[in-house]
């Protein structure tokens, strides 16, 4: 998804981008949920990395304010990939906020929409 945002063709209609549960990385993420399969993963299948952290360095975030939300009770991506996304965007304005609720059914205050 942050990789399509940086291939829109004007990027200047969106002033605020949400982040809801994203991954670092595939590879990261398959390295944490399934180390035997890393290695055929990066070496034989790998097309596309969807590498977040990557994209969110990207000089056309600068302008942007994005929003991390991130729940710890997340069973599928580690809360720990939305913190070191938040570290690596390049944005002048980054929020994080730990929401609760599972992946497939987080739980969002209204709160944090209206920023």
């Amino acid at each position: 998804v942050v990789e399509a945002l940086l291939n829109l063709p004007d990027t200047n209609i969106i002033d605020t981008i949400y982040l809801q549960s994203t991954f670092t990385s595939i590879s990261d993420l398959i390295y944490i949920k399934c180390k035997g399969a890393y290695y055929i993963y990066t070496k034989l299948l790998r097309k596309d990395d969807f590498n977040t952290m990557k994209s969110l360095k990207d000089d056309k975030f600068l302008e942007k304010r994005v929003v991390f939300l991130h729940s710890l009770e997340d069973e599928l991506i580690p809360h720990a990939h939305a913190v070191c996304n938040y570290f690596a965007c390049c944005a002048k304005t980054t929020l994080f906020f730990t929401i609760t609720g599972s992946h497939n059914k987080p739980v969002i205050s209204p709160e944090y929409l209206n920023i």
